[in-house]
């Protein structure tokens, strides 16, 4: 029996393997368009109208935005030379202004960068961030001349956001074409990893400007009425979605240029290029998730020498003087806090705080309520103290520990310093 079958061809497995490879670096570019429209729609929307009528201090917007406008000026950088390998067909633009829209050469991009962070870019330490608003045009260079023009004030803070433009989730993307030959390896392998700095900072700061954010000014009531007015414009997101986008965007990237990898053959001239690429994408993440565990770790520790008096009621021998958390352990690595939880003490039922370090075990007491060191501990501003309870365990000093055999919560602890075992119970088995 004979059937028809179409057989693909080299050229057409060839045509649609490169036609996955387009759309991939569709998907990179347009992506990028979006998220730098919504870091500059944050400016616009929100922190412009918010400086204008004095609803957020200097202060407020440093706490809360952090390194917004470095961002900015990282992704605008990296798009427009994104974007010199496609052809714009732009639904929202004029032809003149196609024509003004700066263009950045491939050559010159990493000195672009150094030269735009040297800008007078409008900065949230300044008294006045009045811009009437930041151009849709990925020039920054306009940063610096817009940041003297005054805001025009309406009466009401209800009018604070921009009225008359197109709401932002009815704009139009642009749109573009990209030809068969398109290589963008070389700007990514050159753009990429100048992100770390920037974002190691804001991701690193994120978890305080949340804190901030709901502690010091949601009472605020015109802070309130803003925030429901921006989320109105951006078609029901939040401020707190927009703010986490630059976490949300850096995470993004490896599986973006996995994904043109991917569809990319080995024997193409930006192959290795992209590979390379990837590779530095995933370092990227890779080092600004261990900065960041690294200052969170270190933060901890400063934190526990200021709440813990390292004094023992036995012996009333001060460990103050010798004893730093955040330094190095015997072994020369840096001491870094591993666990802790509260636990009781199964003889009497002593409430007790177990710190697990990476050389050593410290019990401690404290007068707080149970809820209260969970809801304070490790928070910046917080009069919670604690006393050492008893001489510290090293852990090299730890023989065994061992589940009790009828109870998941209970477990005990051989030492060579005591003779008896230490017995604990943990309110949960995580804490175990």
């Amino acid at each position: 029996e004979i059937t028809n079958q179409i057989v693909p061809t080299s050229n057409s497995t060839h045509s649609i393997h490169n036609s996955s490879r387009l759309s991939a670096i569709r998907e990179l570019i347009e992506t990028e368009q979006r998220y730098v429209n919504d870091l500059r729609t944050v400016v616009n929307e929100f922190i412009i109208p918010a400086t204008n009528y004095n609803i957020l201090s200097s202060t407020d917007i440093d706490s809360l935005f952090i390194n917004w406008y470095e961002l900015i000026a990282c992704n605008e950088i990296f798009l427009q030379a994104l974007e010199t390998q496609i052809t714009p067909l732009s639904a929202t633009l004029s032809n003149s202004e196609q024509d003004n829209r700066p263009i950045t050469s491939r050559s010159s991009s990493l000195s672009n960068i150094n030269r735009i962070n040297r800008l007078n870019v409008p900065s949230f330490n300044r008294s006045s961030i009045q811009s009437s608003s930041l151009s849709t045009s990925p020039s920054l260079q306009n940063l610096k001349h817009r940041q003297h023009q005054r805001h025009e004030r309406s009466p009401s803070v209800h009018s604070a956001t921009s009225e008359h433009s197109q709401p932002i989730s009815q704009q139009q993307d642009i749109t573009f074409n990209i030809s068969d030959d398109v290589s963008i390896g070389d700007i990514l392998c050159e753009h990429i990893p100048h992100m770390g700095k920037d974002y190691f900072r804001y991701c690193n700061s994120r978890t305080y400007a949340n804190k901030y954010l709901q502690e010091k000014l949601e009472p605020n009531d015109q802070f309130r009425v803003l925030l429901q007015k921006f989320q109105e414009k951006c078609g029901g997101l939040g401020l707190n979605g927009y703010l986490m986008k630059p976490i949300q965007r850096v995470t993004r990237y490896p599986l973006l240029i996995e994904k043109i990898l991917k569809n990319t053959d080995e024997n193409h001239c930006d192959y290795f290029l992209i590979k390379e690429a990837y590779e530095k994408a995933r370092n990227l993440n890779e080092e600004i998730n261990k900065q960041i565990s690294d200052q969170e770790n270190c933060t901890k520790l400063d934190w526990c020498q200021q709440h813990i008096r390292l004094e023992n009621d036995d012996d009333m021998y001060l460990y103050d003087e010798y004893l730093v958390f955040n330094s190095l352990t015997t072994y020369n690595s840096k001491r870094k806090l591993l666990l802790n939880g509260i636990l009781t003490k199964s003889s009497h039922g002593k409430e007790l705080i177990g710190f697990l370090f990476n050389d050593f075990l410290l019990f401690a007491t404290t007068k707080a309520s149970s809820s209260h060191v969970q809801s304070q501990l490790f928070e910046p501003k917080t009069n919670l103290q604690f006393k050492m309870y008893k001489t510290p365990l090293f852990l090299s000093d730890i023989s065994s520990a061992h589940e009790a055999l009828n109870d998941q919560l209970t477990f005990s602890i051989t030492t060579k310093i005591y003779d008896k075992p230490i017995v604990l119970k943990a309110p949960q088995t995580n804490v175990r």
